[in-house]
C-alpha cells in the first residue's frame, strides 16, 4: 500500500516542479526571464519582483498541487469503501425489479454523490443511502 501512496506524492511533486517554471501557469515568470542571462554585465532581478514571483508560484502552483495530492491520497484511502459501496449497489440493482427510468436516475445520482463524498474523505452513512435506494425497489 505504501508504493502507490509514494507514487502519488512523487508525481505531485514532479508536476508542481515543472509547473513552477511554466510561464503559462505563472505569468510573472515572463518578467523574470528578462534577468535570466549570465555574464559579466547581467543584472539580477529586483528583489520585490523575485519575492512576488515566489508568492505567485506558491499560490498558483504549489498550494493547488498539494490540495490535489491530498485529494488523491484520500481517494486511495477510501477506495475499498467505494468499491464495496458500488458492489452493494450493483447487487441491489440485480436483485430488484426492473427500475423505471426515474428510479434508475435517482440511484445513479445517489451513487455518484456518495462516491464523490467518499473520495473526499467525508463520513458517509452508506447504509442509510442504500436504504433510500432500496425503498424505491420495494414500491
Amino acid at each position: 500500500a505504501q508504493y502507490p501512496r509514494m507514487k502519488v506524492i512523487l508525481d505531485s511533486c514532479l508536476s508542481a516542479g515543472k509547473s513552477s517554471r511554466d510561464v503559462k501557469k505563472v505569468p510573472i515568470l515572463k518578467e523574470l526571464k528578462k534577468y535570466d542571462c549570465e555574464g559579466k554585465y547581467s543584472t539580477a532581478a529586483p528583489r520585490d519582483l523575485a519575492l512576488e514571483a515566489v508568492e505567485d508560484v506558491k499560490e498558483m502552483v504549489i498550494r493547488p498541487a498539494v490540495e490535489k495530492c491530498v485529494m488523491k491520497l484520500k481517494a486511495q484511502d477510501n477506495s475499498e469503501r467505494i468499491i464495496l459501496f458500488k458492489s452493494r449497489v450493483d447487487d441491489m440493482m440485480k436483485r430488484g425489479d426492473n427500475y423505471e427510468k426515474a428510479d434508475s436516475e435517482m440511484v445513479k445520482k445517489l451513487t455518484h454523490e456518495t462516491i464523490m463524498k467518499l473520495r473526499d474523505g467525508c463520513n458517509v452513512d452508506v447504509e442509510e443511502i442504500l436504504l433510500k435506494m432500496n425503498e424505491k425497489d420495494t414500491m
